[in-house]
């Protein structure tokens, strides 16, 4: 039995990093990758969950346009375990990632689905603990 103080220490998250320059289509194509898979072409159960820098986004262009689904009610971090739970694909703030806890971590583990998180635009918490190597 895993202690909740102990899980994420026992569960790895691993990260792929894609960056480039702002204006060639980064978002653009983060979006098709979630809409093409949403249409049956990727026979994988996956599921999104993607962190876009302002609620402006989320709520206007990646929610409708993906038909993604947000954490609607405080506490954020009890809302959107009922989100994966159920298995939706979801859309939310930057913010949202700095209050998973072991809880959220576990939720994402038990899920009948493998989720893929993604970020638009890439965070501070990741530029300040990243390393690139020599290319």
């Amino acid at each position: 039995m895993t202690d909740s103080k102990t899980f994420h220490k026992q569960q790895p998250l691993t990260f792929r990093i894609i960056d480039s320059p702002m204006g060639i289509g980064k978002s653009a194509s983060l979006m098709n990758l979630i809409r093409f898979h949403n249409k049956g072409f990727d026979p994988e159960p996956r599921r999104f969950i993607v962190f876009v820098p302002t609620i402006r986004e989320r709520d206007e262009r990646y929610g409708p346009q993906l038909d993604l689904k947000s954490p609607t009610t405080p506490p954020y971090n009890k809302s959107i375990l009922e989100l994966i739970r159920n298995g939706e694909n979801i859309v939310t703030t930057h913010s949202l990632w700095s209050i998973f806890n072991d809880e959220t971590l576990r939720a994402f583990s038990e899920s009948n689905y493998k989720y893929v998180a993604l970020f638009d635009e890439v965070p501070q918490l990741f530029r300040d603990v990243v390393v690139l190597a020599p290319g």
